[in-house]
């Protein structure tokens, strides 16, 4: 009886610890209504096909999910949501953006699944992911370090998200980048694509915004990456008066 109990507690802390409700997980996997509540309560049995679908879906291992390995309910902050961007598809704002919406091609309906950032790069060669990402990170490394107050969540952020997407090996070349922002004359090719300077500028000031304080250093930064991205400026400016007041 134990054993159940920690189960089934582990089962749904994993989706809690995740942000996704019940319904959400459903959608996600294509499961039936209520299946979910079935599942967290024992009246169903969960499948083996099943549960690896839910460990990936919470980024979490099969053990951890299945009460083997202890799991604690973590008390979330701004950069968990943002590391969120990555892999769910939870932050309507961006998918409301039209240019956005418009490369994703889908309604609000087929708008399940995958993240908006693997939606985006769907179609990116490995070599090309990799490179969108390096210089992701140099820039939110800089972002994090531009006003002079490098706190370590947000070490840690980028160094989870490098880990993720196993680029740990370009950790120090983004490290310099904390005390000297990121401001290349000209920033790759990915970046011509329309889509990708939105997504760019709506992460960037995610990361401000992780602490609730988007302070003048980070906007001015934000508005030199959007320069460098010759991104248009009425887009820029709908874009930024969603996170920012009209005093800045």
């Amino acid at each position: 009886m134990y054993i159940m109990e920690k189960y089934l507690e582990s089962l749904k802390i994993a989706r809690e610890n995740a942000r996704l409700t019940q319904k959400e997980v459903e959608a996600n996997l294509g499961l039936r209504n209520l299946m979910m509540r079935d599942y967290e309560m024992g009246r169903l049995k969960l499948p083996v096909s099943v549960a690896i679908k839910l460990s990936r879906l919470y980024g979490v291992s099969l053990d951890s999910l299945l009460g083997q390995v202890p799991l604690e309910k973590k008390i979330r902050s701004g950069l968990d949501d943002f590391k969120s961007l990555f892999y769910m598809n939870e932050f309507e704002p961006m998918f409301y953006d039209p240019v956005i919406r418009g490369a994703l091609k889908v309604t609000d309906e087929d708008f399940k699944g995958d993240s908006i950032f693997h939606q985006l790069t769907a179609d990116f060669s490995k070599k090309l992911s990799e490179e969108f990402l390096f210089e992701l990170m140099k820039i939110l490394t800089s972002l994090s370090g531009v006003d002079g107050k490098v706190r370590s969540a947000e070490r840690e952020c980028i160094q989870y998200l490098l880990s993720s997407f196993a680029l740990e090996s370009k950790s120090k070349a983004c490290s310099k980048f904390l005390t000297e922002p990121y401001l290349p004359k000209k920033l790759p090719k990915v970046f011509n694509r329309i889509e990708i300077k939105h997504f760019t500028i709506w992460i960037m000031f995610f990361f401000a915004g992780a602490d609730e304080e988007i302070v003048v250093q980070e906007i001015e930064y934000i508005e030199k990456i959007a320069e460098l991205l010759k991104l248009n400026r009425t887009n820029f400016i709908e874009i930024k008066s969603l996170f920012i007041k009209e005093k800045f």
